[in-house]
């Protein structure tokens, strides 16, 4: 019995984008040969061998260009490649102002500190008294509080391919005193 080389490389199947920190998938093929092994090998042309398909790190954003190709006895056929693309979470951080002596009917303006229109904004200003003016979809919201207390607005960033961040942060809204 002789082996003979694949004449075609496998065909992979994997989704090849991920947010930064989602859990990836195993990367995964099809072989096109019958009886063949997939053998993959990472970025530096090494072999995968534990576990004997890679799963991508999305720790760090960037792309990374994986391999595979088809295996049957000691013969290899062509090599395909997959590149896993791993995109940067969005800025989930925001500034308020003014930033201290909030007072109860004070228009407070609340700014993301990365603007940008690819993204896409939700603020939740965390006052259940304000009914459907408690959110906001703008980049650049207002909102005046309406009673004193201790306040923790939110905010949840998505940027174009779907990746997600949020933020909170409390303030304290004070009573409006005077004095005669």
């Amino acid at each position: 019995n002789i082996n003979t080389a694949p004449t075609v490389a496998p065909t992979v199947t994997t989704p090849v984008t991920y947010c930064q920190g989602q859990t990836a998938d195993t990367l995964k093929a099809i072989a096109t040969t019958t009886g063949a092994d997939l053998v993959w090998q990472d970025a530096n042309h090494n072999t995968v061998l534990t576990p004997p398909t890679p799963t991508p790190s999305t720790i760090i954003a960037g792309i990374t260009t994986y391999y595979v190709y088809q295996n049957i006895g000691h013969c290899n056929g062509p090599i395909d490649s997959i590149k896993v693309i791993v995109v940067s979470k969005p800025n989930k951080n925001f500034t308020i102002n003014p930033t201290t002596d909030i007072f109860v009917g004070q228009t407070i303006a609340f700014t993301p500190v990365q603007t940008t229109t690819a993204n896409t904004y939700y603020w939740h200003f965390d006052d259940p008294t304000s009914t459907t003016a408690n959110t906001s979809t703008s980049i650049l919201p207002t909102h005046a509080y309406n009673t004193a207390g201790t306040y923790c607005p939110k905010l949840i960033v998505t940027n174009q391919v779907g990746c997600k961040d949020s933020t909170t942060f409390c303030l304290d809204v004070l009573s409006n005193i005077s004095m005669i």
